[in-house]
């Protein structure tokens, strides 16, 4: 249970439904609460009834019960990974949540957030001038979409050039010249004694460039 989150979604509710009775809004929750949870505030349940404030008591209880404390807070927050494939601005709201209540954003805050980008990032941000930590979250996506758009670019143009017909038919002549069988060659030294053929047409049929009397070649070729 994250009962900080989980009562603002009720507080919603009950403001659109224009809730406004401390009794109704306690009744509206304890209907929505598991049984461990209810277990846990029994005594503010037991007693609503003679409770001012039952629903303030009930929201309270659970939150200290369930929540985090600020150094519980504090600590996810120095643990926070780097930035990966999603938006800086998600980061940034990732640890603004982790902000202990009435601690502000300062410099610190910001210098955390920082370091969690890349070093490129990190230094142009530095350049500039922000109001609130919403300004370089956004300042910081519009470099992050810079630098998408143009590793996009890059692999789609690495695409074109491996995949255009040029580079298909090179690469087909290449897989071709890779996977034709090269004749095996005879050699003269090889001639086996007592044929017909003289050792060049023997040797290299057609492509023979001398040939010897009594060579069967010019019989075998119909002349």
């Amino acid at each position: 249970m994250r009962p900080v989150e989980w009562f603002l979604q009720a507080e919603s509710v009950f403001i659109t439904s224009h809730i406004t009775s401390e009794r109704t809004r306690f009744h509206h929750v304890l209907q929505q609460l598991p049984q461990e949870t209810i277990t846990t505030a029994l005594d503010i349940i037991k007693n609503q009834a003679t409770l001012a404030d039952p629903y303030t008591r009930l929201k309270n209880k659970l939150t200290h019960t369930f929540g985090k404390t600020k150094y519980q807070m504090c600590d996810e927050l120095l643990d926070m990974p780097a930035l990966g494939s999603g938006k800086p601005s998600l980061l940034m709201s990732n640890m603004l949540a982790l902000l202990p209540d009435g601690d502000a954003p300062g410099t610190l805050f910001l210098c955390m957030f920082l370091r969690r980008l890349p070093d490129f990032m990190r230094r142009q941000l530095k350049a500039g001038r922000y109001e609130t930590p919403e300004e370089m979250a956004r300042a910081a996506d519009d470099l992050w979409e810079d630098t998408a758009g143009i590793n996009a670019a890059t692999q789609s143009s690495g695409y074109r050039r491996h995949h255009s017909p040029a580079a298909k038919a090179a690469g087909g002549n290449r897989d071709q010249r890779q996977r034709s069988p090269s004749p095996r060659r005879r050699l003269l030294k090889d001639y086996p004694s007592g044929n017909r053929l003289c050792p060049y047409h023997w040797a290299f049929g057609r492509l023979a460039k001398s040939c010897k009397p009594n060579c069967a070649w010019t019989h075998q070729q119909g002349n």
